[in-house]
């Protein structure tokens, strides 16, 4: 779909009265953060020591050459071939067919944002030396844009193009660290929820800063916000604001308390506000070995005669470098979202995933890779729509190999399945494929 104890801080809204966030103004102000953020100087070179004389002419003349800004170009590319026997994800009749699919990304920024690139790369294990891993910090300001063209060899009508692209800035201190980013995407996928491929558009927008206050404490701020649009489904808007204070323990560990307020609106059904008291903690006792994660209580409040609810929540990821060949990555969460096939019911979707990617031979890669979610569909007016719940299970296997310092091909197979309470979306699904990326 495509992831205990309490601390009962309570926020007061009134949803009637408050207008449903806008991520076009959390555009605007990412937008106006980004071009404010400065980017980490290099080091003074020989020149920098011995600066020449000065330019008697330049001086006469009363002006100065302006310094060029240190504007930096990247590119990638992605391109695969893949069979898909079940493209449309119907229960019965099913459809397969051979797709080719080819991303070039182009990127223009400041600072060192190629590690970034390379980690929206669609193969799992791509890690392209770029020269910036070693870096204490990577402050960067970069805009990106990739056109992902898929043509289908049977299914013609399919044939599309998706759009991916972002406006993200990062800049950090001793005391403090800013980052933030705008996600625009356009693309035709399978949605389970609403049992088809179908055309979405998501328009997401973050932002989040910390602040050390004393030696072991630190306080935090994010703004979220997103947007999702379908064509022939229900649109929704989520925004969210959240607030935290982490206290060193130990030298590695760091425990906090967080508190939230966001607001959910929806095409069709009741609008929500609802209320966030969370317990956190940071654990990295190696640089192999790390883990963060938050679990607490959602107070959800509707605008219909439906009663307030309280949810538990969580959200965690960690990893594992056993050895240098080695890594074990899990990831897990549970969130509300809202329907986009029926009017007045919510999802309350628990995620779990993790993998294993061992490396033979220098330059070859095995993962395995699989994972769970539980989605139970919620209603947000009193009268109920649909009782659903489905549990979709998917796992995998690829085998990579690095054809260059910056290069990886693929061979992959993955099985998906659907279990749901209503025959019309169970589905299964197998999909094989090849695939390349290459960072320039």
């Amino acid at each position: 779909m495509k992831a205990a104890a309490h601390v009962r801080l309570r926020l007061t809204f009134e949803p009637r009265s408050r207008p449903p966030f806008r991520a076009d103004v959390l555009l605007l102000v990412l937008c106006l953060l980004t071009a404010a953020v400065p980017v980490r100087a290099e080091a003074p070179g020989p020149e920098a020591q011995n600066p020449p004389p000065p330019n008697p002419a330049a001086s006469a003349g009363g002006g100065t050459e302006e310094e060029v800004p240190p504007w930096k170009f990247e590119a990638r590319l992605s391109a695969s071939l893949n069979y898909d026997d079940n493209l449309f994800i119907r229960p019965a009749d099913t459809k397969g067919d051979l797709y080719g699919q080819i991303a070039p990304t182009l990127a223009v920024g400041m600072g060192d944002f190629r590690s970034e690139l390379a980690s929206f790369a669609p193969i799992p294990h791509f890690l392209a030396q770029t020269g910036e891993e070693e870096l204490p910090r990577q402050d960067f300001a970069y805009a990106s844009y990739t056109p992902d063209l898929l043509l289908f060899s049977k299914y013609h009508s399919q044939d599309t193009v998706n759009h991916d692209a972002r406006l993200a800035a990062r800049q950090e201190n001793d005391l403090w660290n800013f980052q933030g980013q705008f996600h625009f995407q356009h693309e035709t996928q399978p949605n389970i929820d609403v049992g088809r491929r179908i055309t979405q558009t998501d328009y997401t927008a973050d932002a989040n800063a910390a602040y050390v206050i004393s030696g072991k404490l630190t306080g935090g701020t994010e703004l979220y916000g997103n947007r999702t649009e379908y064509s022939g489904g229900l649109a929704s808007t989520d925004g969210r604001i959240t607030g935290y204070l982490d206290y060193q323990v130990a030298p590695k560990t760091a425990l906090g308390v967080g508190i939230a307020g966001g607001y959910l609106d929806v095409a069709s059904g009741a609008n929500q506000a609802y209320e966030q008291s969370l317990l956190q903690i940071k654990y990295a006792p190696t640089e192999k070995l790390s883990f963060a994660g938050q679990a607490g209580a959602e107070y959800r409040q509707y605008d219909s005669s439906l009663g307030n609810r309280t949810h538990f929540i969580f959200d965690a990821s960690g990893s594992y470098q056993a050895t240098d060949s080695t890594l074990f990555t899990l990831t897990d969460k549970r969130e509300t979202l809202a329907s986009a096939e029926y009017s007045g019911e919510d999802i309350i979707a628990s995620t779990y995933e993790g993998g294993i990617r061992q490396r033979f031979l220098q330059s070859l890669y095995l993962t395995l890779s699989g994972g769970y979610v539980h989605d139970t569909y919620e209603n947000n007016r009193p009268v109920i729509v649909v009782a659903r719940h489905d549990d979709y299970y998917f796992y995998g296997v690829s085998a990579a190999r690095d054809i260059s310092q910056h290069g990886t091909i693929q061979l992959s197979y993955e099985h998906r399945r659907n279990d749901s309470s209503l025959a019309n979306f169970k589905f299964t699904d197998n999909l094989v494929g090849v695939a390349v990326a290459i960072l320039f």
